[in-house]
């Protein structure tokens, strides 16, 4: 992704990322919730958020509030 520094959210970011490119999330529905990711990860809430802002940032992931997290498909699919 870039960053020089590789800190625990750039890590989560580059396996979502990877997770995207592989097919793993279909385009219809969302991502899994900040709190599961957290869980799974074995991190705060925050530092996984950290991670969903750098890949919406990079055009990867549409976060819309009260509805969640899917992938910007117009970015994943060209």
């Amino acid at each position: 992704m870039g960053y020089k520094r590789r800190t625990k959210a750039v890590l989560i970011a580059e396996q979502v990322l990877e997770a995207i490119k592989s097919g793993k999330y279909d385009f219809d529905g969302k991502l899994p919730s900040v709190r599961a990711q957290a869980k799974r990860f074995g991190v705060s809430d925050k530092t996984v958020r950290n991670a969903y802002d750098m890949l919406e940032r990079g055009g990867y992931l549409c976060k819309r509030s009260g509805v969640g997290t899917s992938l910007a498909q117009q970015r994943v699919s060209a």
